[in-house]
Order: structure tokens, then C-alpha cells, then sequence
């Protein structure tokens, strides 16, 4: 083979056959390679399309305005777990490290968090600092749907019990962190260690950062309205815990924006200091939140680039094939229809699989279980969803000619108009979601 039939091609690989090639077909480095390239590329493709700096910042802002009540609650659990005292030498310690303006922003504001009496603040002051709380986090989960393409949020219940579920399981993974770490400081604890010390002790060393890595991914996995797959969250946890890792040390090697910000700020050099280090941290975040969705849906690369363009076909295709997969489960005895098992069986974009069900949720047609969330059972029996209304609600979608000035009685297009509603009408109205079963039900 020749040198230039070999460029020709690599070249004809990297254009075209990575992006639309079933990687599950091709052998082993090949496969690896494509999927390499196309979770990448979905990852800069969600960076620009989800608008990760925008939400960043309006994550920094959220965070900030919030973020003594949030010390006050989580320092209140640890305090209850009795190791309140010891996170805050921790955490001092760990400040030592950082430009002097951060150490005192951050001392003022634990200052502050340190003299919060709960008991003084009563019970109206105790409900602001959770309802704080939950602002927060509900932000948070609302940035993680759109970068999965979900556009229903969790039931207000279902949301607040997941919240104070992260308020008691973030402490206890800190407190775990300052457990290891006492644990490699202990002398007397190395000692009756033996020959194993050496061992434990770069085994502990390693804990703060399995920690940090639980964290995100219980964030990644429980946090947006889907169900993502355990694999997919621990492969983005794992890489933002990384990142995470090499910001923190590159800020305190660097001390990334001090001398700038001094020259033009001079004593309140620490707030915009920590506010770039905070937005930096949401970048991050954001950015594992991408990677565990191009991990879970590099499968359908090459349509997940597309689905933002599917066309009216398209959708009403997929409106027809998901309400037909949700009345042969009705007949089947009552199952569910799982949105994400459907796209990966189907291999059918999630995004789009999301909107589709999004809209016929918002028609009556489809409704979300309570205790299982991406799974969804029809409102009606089959044989009274007629596929005309369906036809009609997504044809709807949007704002309506006459709010667009483009009254029948305006346009010389009206007849046609006309003929479009009665051929609906005359050969869809009579047909509905039990006749697309056929001999399945």
C-alpha cells in the first residue's frame, strides 16, 4: 500500500467514517479511537451549545448569595456528627496554601457561619437558610437537565427530599476525608501499622481525592431528572475530580489573577479573587456533567448532532413509535416506558426522545411515575388517543399565526389551510395510538 493511499485513508476515517460508523463493529484500537473522537467532540459541541460559561456564572452569583447559609447548614450537620471543630482546623489548614486575599474572604465568611446560632435565628430564620438551600441545588439541577436534553423538573417533594439527602451525605463524605487524613498524620496509628504503613498510608493519601470523586458522582447520577447509567456518571466523576485536582494546584502554584487584581483592586482584591476561583470550580463541574453525557450517548454521535433539526416528520414518527411502545406495555399488564432504555435500544437521540416525550406530557398523553423517574405510562386507554390530536399538537407547538399577524382572513392561502385541517380530520381522526399496535396487543 502506498504512502499516499494510506494518507487518503486516515484522512477518509477522521472525516467521515468516525462520526458515522458503528463503532461497536469496528475492531478493537479502531473502536477505541472513534469513541474517543466522538465523546470529544459531543463534549465542545455541549460546551457551546449549553452556554457552560453563561450558567457558570449564573451558578458563581447563585452560589455566592447563598453560600453562608449553605456553610451554616453543612457545618450544622457536621457539628451533629461531632466533627464540626475538626472541619474547621481542617479547613484553615488547607487555606495556608492560598493567596492571602482568598484566606481572608474565606475566614470572614466561615467567621460569619461559625457565630450562626440556629436557636437564636428561630424557626422562620432556619426555613429562609434551607429554602436558600434548596435554590441553590435546584439551580443546579435545572443547568444539569438542560445539558441532558430533560425539560421536566422533578416533583417539588421528590426534589427536597433528593436535597436533604446531598446536605447529609456531602458532610459525611467531608468528614470521611478528615478521618483519612488524621488517620496519615497519626504517629502512634502508623506504628501498629507495621510494614503495612507505607501502603495505607499512600491508600489514605488518596482518599481526599475518592472523595471528591464520590461526590460528583452522586451528583452526576441523582442529580438531573434521568436515568444515568452508574458507568457513565463514575467515568465523568473520575475526570472532573482529575480536573478539579489540577485547578486547586495550579491556583495555589500560580496564584492565578493575585497580582492583577491587587494592582486594581487593591483591599477588596478578595472578592473577585474568589469569585474566579468559584467560577472556575463550575466550569468544572458543568464540564463533568458533559462528559457523563457524551459517555452515555456517543453511541448516537452522529444523530444527537442533528435531533435540534429534526424535522416535523421526524417528530411525529417518534410521537407515534413512543405512544405505540407505551400502549403495548399498558396491554402487557401495566409497564412503563423507559425514555432511556427506549433511545439506547432504539438508538434514537435522548435529546430528541426527551423533547418528543416533554410534548406529549404537556398534552395529557403521557405521565412521569412518581417513584421512577424517565419512566412514563399513557393517561388514556390506547383506543381513545385519536393520532389526529396528536398530529394537531405537534403541528401546534409554538405561537400561533394569528399572535404572528397572520390571520386566515389576512392570507389567500386560507382554502388550503382548510383542506390541511379536513384531511386531518376525514383520515386520522377515526384512527388512534390502538391501531398502531396491530396483532402486538
Amino acid at each position: 500500500m502506498s504512502f499516499q493511499t494510506t494518507l487518503e485513508k486516515i484522512h477518509r476515517f477522521v472525516v467521515h467514517d468516525a462520526w458515522t460508523a458503528d463503532a461497536s463493529t469496528l475492531p478493537g484500537l479502531q473502536g477505541f479511537v472513534v469513541r474517543v473522537l466522538r465523546i470529544s467532540r459531543l463534549i465542545v459541541q455541549g460546551v457551546k451549545e449549553d452556554d457552560l460559561a453563561v450558567r457558570a456564572a449564573a451558578l458563581t452569583f447563585s452560589t455566592l448569595i447563598a453560600l453562608v447559609p449553605v456553610l451554616a447548614i453543612v457545618f450544622a450537620v457536621l457539628k451533629g456528627l461531632g466533627a464540626g471543630e475538626d472541619a474547621l482546623i481542617r479547613v484553615e489548614e488547607g487555606l495556608d496554601a492560598m493567596p492571602v486575599e482568598f484566606q481572608n474572604f474565606v475566614e470572614q465568611m466561615l467567621d460569619i457561619v461559625n457565630r450562626t446560632n440556629f436557636w437564636a435565628l428561630g424557626w422562620v430564620g432556619v426555613l429562609i437558610l434551607f429554602v436558600t438551600l434548596i435554590q441553590v441545588l435546584n439551580s443546579v439541577e435545572m443547568t444539569f437537565n438542560r445539558v441532558w436534553g430533560v425539560h421536566t423538573p422533578r416533583a417539588i417533594w421528590r426534589r427536597t427530599a433528593n436535597y436533604i439527602s446531598v446536605t447529609v451525605i456531602v458532610p459525611v463524605l467531608i468528614m470521611s476525608a478528615f478521618a483519612a487524613s488524621a488517620g496519615v498524620a497519626n504517629e502512634a496509628f502508623m506504628v501498629k501499622l507495621g510494614e503495612a504503613a507505607p501502603f495505607v498510608t499512600s491508600l489514605l493519601k488518596l482518599t481526599p481525592f475518592v472523595v471528591t470523586a464520590t461526590a460528583f458522582f452522586f451528583l452526576f447520577m441523582f442529580v438531573p431528572n434521568t436515568s444515568v447509567r452508574i458507568r457513565s456518571a463514575l467515568g465523568g466523576a473520575v475526570i472532573t475530580a482529575l480536573l478539579w485536582t489540577l485547578w486547586q494546584q495550579s491556583y495555589i502554584s500560580l496564584q492565578v489573577g493575585v497580582a492583577r487584581y491587587n494592582a486594581i483592586y487593591g483591599t477588596f482584591a478578595s472578592v473577585p479573587i474568589f469569585l474566579m476561583w468559584l467560577f472556575v470550580c463550575w466550569i468544572i463541574i458543568l464540564l463533568g456533567a458533559e462528559v457523563a453525557f457524551a459517555f452515555q450517548n456517543h453511541e448516537t454521535f452522529h444523530m444527537e448532532r442533528m435531533s435540534a433539526r429534526a424535522s416535523f416528520r421526524t417528530r411525529w414518527t417518534l410521537a407515534f413509535e413512543l405512544l405505540r411502545e407505551a400502549a403495548a406495555k399498558f396491554h402487557r399488564g401495566g409497564g412503563a416506558l423507559d425514555v432511556e432504555a427506549y433511545s439506547h435500544q432504539h438508538r434514537v437521540p435522548i435529546r430528541l426522545v426527551q423533547d418528543v416525550v416533554h410534548q406529549l406530557t404537556d398534552g395529557g398523553y403521557l405521565a412521569e411515575l412518581a417513584d421512577h423517574e424517565g419512566s412514563y405510562v399513557l393517561l388514556r386507554s390506547p383506543d381513545q388517543i385519536s393520532l389526529n390530536h396528536i398530529i394537531r399538537l405537534l403541528v401546534d407547538e409554538g405561537a400561533d399565526p394569528g399572535a404572528l399577524g397572520m390571520t386566515r382572513g389576512k392570507l389567500g392561502t386560507s382554502a388550503a389551510l382548510q383542506w390541511v385541517d379536513e384531511g386531518l380530520s376525514q383520515h386520522l381522526e377515526a384512527r388512534t395510538v390502538e391501531d398502531l399496535l396491530g396483532t402486538e396487543a
